[in-house]
């Protein structure tokens, strides 16, 4: 399963003729993992191409805590439901892998389901932002705000 979405991932990003947009962004939030047994700050940054009004792939990485810290790596596709031209909530399904300073349980260095959601909405032509739910695997949730840029 990993191999399809990352190949489907892989054709929607290199496509250019069908990318609408390129984006960036980052986010700042609170994420709860197993592997650090509790919540703690988290920082965001992913990029993306659009296809369409509708459909996404996004890549991410999250650096969560510090002293001692979790990454989170991620991989999405997102599908978008437009209120009006400025607002939209979507839904995101993919994969996340959490590695950690500390080997603790099964959830560190091991490829999960992420599912997730959030509220999009447009600033400028070019600046969004965006309140953003995910959850990786059955022990790792995050809950964030940030801004993306469209290239």
């Amino acid at each position: 399963m990993r191999l399809v979405v990352f190949s489907l991932m892989s054709l929607l990003v290199s496509g250019s003729s069908w990318a609408a947009d390129l984006y960036v962004g980052a986010d700042a939030g609170v994420t709860h993992t197993r592997v650090l047994s509790e919540t703690r700050r988290s920082l965001g940054l992913y990029a993306g191409a659009t296809l369409g009004d509708r459909f996404a792939a996004e890549f991410g990485w999250r650096r969560v805590g510090q002293d001692p810290h979790a990454d989170i790596a991620s991989a999405s596709l997102l599908v978008r439901s437009n209120w009006s031209q400025r607002w939209s909530l979507y839904g995101r399904l993919g994969l996340g892998r959490l590695s950690s300073e500390i080997p603790n349980g099964n959830d560190a260095g091991r490829t999960r389901l992420l599912w997730g959601g959030g509220l999009h909405g447009g600033l400028t032509k070019n600046l969004a932002m965006r309140v953003d739910l995910q959850v990786v695997g059955s022990g790792t949730r995050h809950l964030g705000a940030g801004f993306m840029w469209r290239l």
